[in-house]
């Protein structure tokens, strides 16, 4: 899973001891279309104007990443939805620090893409979705 560039930074000057970092108090699961690279740009995200879609608060659902692999699994269920229109199809998906706007810390390209049609949802399911650290 790769940092966006603003959480690598945080992550260097805090272990080079330029800075102190404290973890966002949240975190939320966001939806893209398209690759928000690692500048985490959320240009590719759904839009939230009447589309029913809106980030998803997954702060404490995933597992303490295991030290040998750096996986870290979903421990809960996680909902985004229902569409009121076609959402498009699902490529990417991001983890940032506010239910809207904020910062991107880190994202991923799904193993498989997934098409939201109205009325359809993104669900994951405990063990469904892992995110890599290593």
């Amino acid at each position: 899973m790769p940092l966006t560039l603003h959480t690598a930074k945080l992550i260097a000057d805090h272990m080079l001891d330029r800075t102190t970092w404290v973890p966002p108090a949240e975190l939320w699961l966001a939806l893209h279309l398209g690759n928000p690279t690692n500048a985490g740009l959320f240009d590719s995200e759904i839009s939230t104007a009447d589309t029913g879609y809106a980030r998803a608060e997954i702060t404490g659902k995933f597992s303490a990443a295991d030290p040998l692999t750096g996986l870290s699994v979903l421990t809960d269920v996680v909902n985004i939805g229902p569409a009121e229109v076609d959402w498009g199809t699902i490529r990417y998906v991001s983890v940032c620090n506010a239910q809207a706007g904020g910062t991107m810390l880190f994202y991923a390209i799904l193993s498989e893409a997934e098409t939201i049609y109205r009325e359809g949802q993104f669900q994951r399911v405990p063990g469904q979705m892992q995110l890599r650290f290593i």
